[in-house]
């Protein structure tokens, strides 16, 4: 009587820790359960949904965002306008690998690479997400200063976000789950996507981000005389 009970209380505790679930796997921040895909954001900003660009096989990529898709991280990315060019590119990859099945679209925008490079690339780092070069249009829509820029567009197509220079993939993850938890929406309808047809300027959206730095990107010179983004020119740094 006295060994049996001693040994109730073990098995109780035994028990009640079989029954008590185990803690779901998470991403690097705390805010965003590893296994959920992102809520649909809305935020304010300028409207990419005229703007293209063209992949090396010469098929458009539209900016478009589809009904999967909630948020969209655009990079700007040039393979000679700085050392360790490829850096930025191994970033997105782990970002691509965490985000790929939980709506997060990743477009990495070639400035001044011919398409055999740009396809070499893609082949070489085995890179899975999408990548095209841009024209001009597309260029200054963007307000592109240096190189590397990464844009956040919402669920509507809209760029709410903007950060010069390099990013980690911590850092990417942060500005994430910062604007999952300022503009999260339970949906965006297809008026929402028309109704950023008259777009702010980005200096004036409150999240956009300015942080350049000469280690770690390069700045360009975009003027109505330069040769275009696809020539073979080389822009001016």
């Amino acid at each position: 009587m006295k060994i049996a009970k001693y040994l109730v209380l073990p098995i109780a505790l035994l028990v009640l820790g079989a029954c008590t679930p185990k803690p779901q796997g998470r991403a690097i921040g705390d805010d965003i359960p590893a296994s959920t895909t992102l809520p649909y954001i809305k935020g304010v900003g300028i409207s990419m949904l005229n703007q293209t660009a063209t992949s090396p096989a010469g098929q458009t990529i539209s900016l478009i965002p589809s009904n999967k898709y909630r948020l969209t991280v655009l990079s700007l990315w040039c393979p000679s306008c700085f050392n360790g060019s490829n850096a930025q590119l191994q970033e997105l990859i782990k970002l691509h690998q965490a985000y790929a099945d939980r709506g997060v679209r990743i477009i990495v925008i070639a400035y001044d690479t011919p398409s055999k490079e740009l396809s070499e690339a893609i082949k070489n780092m085995g890179i899975a997400f999408e990548m095209g070069t841009g024209n001009r249009t597309l260029f200054e829509a963007l307000q592109m200063k240096s190189i590397p820029t990464t844009y956040y567009m919402d669920s509507a197509g809209t760029v709410i976000k903007r950060v010069e220079g390099f990013e980690a993939f911590e850092e990417m993850n942060e500005d994430i789950e910062e604007l999952v938890k300022n503009y999260a929406t339970e949906e965006v309808s297809p008026e929402d996507n028309e109704a950023v047809s008259a777009p702010s300027p980005l200096s004036s959206s409150p999240l956009v981000t300015s942080s350049p730095s000469s280690s770690s990107s390069s700045s360009l010179n975009i003027s109505q005389s330069e040769a275009s983004p696809h020539s073979t020119e080389q822009p001016n740094l």
